[in-house]
């Protein structure tokens, strides 16, 4: 994934593009330095007590104004603990989905704002979010 994500941009003219790779829910950056965390399908796949430190982490290495751009898979309700250990919905991110309204929470606590969530069909994606 990061062979493809490295040559895709190589072919764009922007050189102020990174990519990191780190064991969450720690972000081994400095405070303060990113302009926007982009996440796709990723926070589902952390065990549930790591959860709301990933977005306090979020919300340390954010610049004042940083975007938040996550796309991921929710739970409406509390799913079942047949369901949460199920290989095949784990592999398919949804045993791990956390609560909407969790998620929520932990955003709030962590102070991330904005214009956010817009969620559709238990996905969300966080565009506005900023610190």
């Amino acid at each position: 994934m990061h062979t493809l994500a490295r040559r895709n941009i190589s072919n764009t003219p922007h050189k102020n593009i990174s990519l990191l790779t780190a064991v969450l829910p720690s972000i081994p950056l400095e405070d303060s330095t990113i302009d926007v965390v982009i996440s796709n399908c990723v926070l589902n796949l952390l065990p549930d007590e790591h959860k709301p430190q990933v977005w306090r982490e979020i919300y340390r290495v954010l610049k004042v104004g940083g975007k938040v751009i996550v796309s991921d898979v929710l739970a409406r309700k509390e799913l079942s603990e047949e369901m949460k250990l199920n290989a095949a919905l784990l592999v398919g991110c949804v045993a791990g989905a956390a609560l909407v309204e969790d998620v929520e929470k932990w955003m709030r606590e962590a102070r991330l704002e904005g214009e956010c969530p817009d969620f559709y069909l238990g996905l969300f994606s966080w565009s506005n979010c900023v610190k």
